[in-house]
């Protein structure tokens, strides 16, 4: 069976290089994915950056992004922040909100310069195209008055959102808010509640 899923991979490099060499970024994107995790031909970072390269300039975002995780993590190229922060924002200037996400979390870390305002723009941007990491990250900043001013309602609005979309860490953080009394009036009963889902989620402090 193995061998088989691995000849369906072959035939797979075979068809998204054809399509490629006619000009197609989903497939060139497709051709970086799979020497990323080996899939068809042997793993080889070098040549996802170059695949994720064409696929980029031909205006495919998913590629944007990956390529600005390849800058961010050093793997195919050197390490550079500068040039992940301008892939990433490349792809949410597409409407990618993984990039969004990854965005507020660069200016919330300031590895180029801390700024919780733009950190606050790029979540809320993202969380409101359904980005679940964003809507929890978003919680954070109204929960400490971070990028915007202190409000636990808000707070508890967006890690309900996020809690509700699956999330464990707003789950989590959605428990706390009950087991204190921020934002929602203190509910020992839904705090355990949310506590025991985030848990369940397989989330640690839970």
């Amino acid at each position: 069976k193995g061998e088989g899923v691995e000849q369906n991979w072959t035939k797979a490099v075979e068809w998204y290089t054809n399509a490629a060499e006619k000009g197609h970024s989903a497939a060139m994107y497709n051709i970086g994915v799979c020497f990323e995790k080996g899939e068809g031909v042997e793993q080889n970072w070098t040549k996802t950056v170059e695949w994720y390269t064409k696929a980029a300039e031909k205006g495919d975002s998913m590629a944007m992004y990956n390529l600005g995780v390849c800058f961010e993590r050093g793997e195919g190229v050197e390490q550079n922040s500068t040039k992940a922060a301008e892939w990433f924002t490349k792809a949410a200037d597409k409407g990618n909100t993984d990039a969004m996400c990854i965005l507020g979390e660069c200016f919330r870390r300031g590895e180029s310069v801390e700024n919780w305002t733009k950190a606050v723009e790029w979540y809320t941007k993202a969380a409101e195209k359904g980005n679940t990491d964003a809507m929890c990250s978003l919680g954070v900043c109204f929960a400490e008055g971070k990028g915007v001013e202190q409000n636990w309602t808000k707070a508890v609005e967006w890690y309900t959102k996020a809690a509700e979309k699956g999330l464990s860490a707003a789950m989590y953080n959605l428990g706390y808010c009950f087991d204190k009394g921020e934002g929602v009036e203190q509910n020992s009963t839904k705090a355990v509640e949310w506590y025991t889902k985030a848990a369940e989620k397989g989330h640690s402090t839970a």
